[in-house]
């Protein structure tokens, strides 16, 4: 991971506090010839949005 996602995943895990984050290899495809070293970031849910909770 270069210095740019690790500033990005950084921002996500300070923004998404309480959050897991998690990155993902990128999808195959062209993505990778235009975007080299894509990777998707996925969002946990947090501590207050568990199911039924209030």
């Amino acid at each position: 991971m270069d210095g740019a996602h690790h500033a990005l995943r950084d921002h996500l895990e300070d923004f998404f506090q309480g959050h897991v984050v998690d990155c993902l290899p990128g999808v195959p495809g062209p993505i990778e010839e235009r975007v080299p070293g894509f990777r998707i970031f996925r969002i946990g849910r947090g501590h207050d949005s568990a199911a039924g909770s209030m």
